[in-house]
């Protein structure tokens, strides 16, 4: 037996979808405690990072006072390498607040309008609308899930290497303690071999923090953008859609507007 729905009860099902999507699963998506694994393991970076941060400005400056400028070049390096820890900060941060944006923006603006299409394409052009509404919902899934997929690959890849952030943390504040404990019993201008041993746990300090920031680069910056890449490659092969080509066109041609509009006007000025 054939059974055939009616278009307003499949009308009735679409809005009801859209009203579910951007009402509830909106609210759900957006909501901080839905995405409480990801944004933890952030924190946690976060902490981290701004932990070696502090503990390494304070080995900087406690190195910079050996005598006779001879910790002076490591004190220099190691303040370079706190201070581009910030970049891995930032796209930290970003990843936080973006978690919850995307949720937002995929079921209250992308799903919704999905279903609007299909609702229209029931009565005009339905092969094209029907697939530009398959894109749409294609593309808002693959931005709501990038981020927890870029961080859960992330902790894959410090679990595979068994690599931990806290070790360099750890002998970082070990070496600010002793470095403190040196100042005060003046040993910094006393016995030449303990000022020696403490500058070469500062060196052996700087190159677990050359790792440390390129581990934390490789895995909050390139892994989100590898990931991202991907699903960009994903939504291509399912909707045929170049976000990147677009994209670019996009700035190209904005950018030769803004070239012609600029000459325009120094004709102007000239006539």
């Amino acid at each position: 037996m054939n059974f055939k729905i009616s278009r307003p009860l499949i009308i009735a099902g679409i809005i009801l979808l859209a009203i579910i999507s951007s009402l509830f699963l909106a609210d759900w998506a957006s909501n901080p405690k839905t995405h409480q694994a990801t944004i933890s393991e952030i924190d946690e970076k976060v902490e981290t990072v701004l932990a070696l941060t502090a503990s390494a400005t304070s080995v900087a400056v406690l190195v910079s006072m050996l005598p006779n400028d001879m910790g002076t070049p490591v004190a220099e390096n190691i303040s370079d390498i706190a201070m581009f820890f910030a970049i891995v900060l930032c796209a930290l941060y970003a990843e936080k607040y973006l978690v919850t944006i995307m949720g937002l923006a995929t079921f209250r603006i992308l799903i919704p309008l999905a279903l609007i299409v299909f609702g229209v394409s029931l009565f005009w052009k339905p092969e094209k609308l029907r697939q530009i509404a398959v894109k749409l919902i294609v593309i808002g899934l693959a931005v709501f899930l990038v981020i927890p997929a870029s961080v859960k690959v992330s902790r894959m890849i410090d679990q595979m290497y068994d690599f931990s952030l806290q070790k360099t943390v750890s002998a970082a504040e070990e070496l600010q303690e002793e470095g403190e404990e040196a100042k005060e019993g003046g040993i910094f201008s006393g016995l030449k071999e303990a000022i020696e041993k403490f500058r070469n746990k500062a060196i052996t300090l700087l190159n677990r923090l050359i790792q440390s920031f390129a581990v934390m680069m490789v895995t909050s910056c390139l892994i989100p953008l590898l990931v991202l890449l991907f699903f960009l490659w994903v939504i291509r092969q399912f909707t045929g859609v170049d976000l990147v080509k677009k994209f670019s066109a996009t700035y190209k041609s904005g950018k030769a507007r803004r070239r012609a509009q600029r000459a325009q006007n120094d004709i102007d000025d000239e006539e």
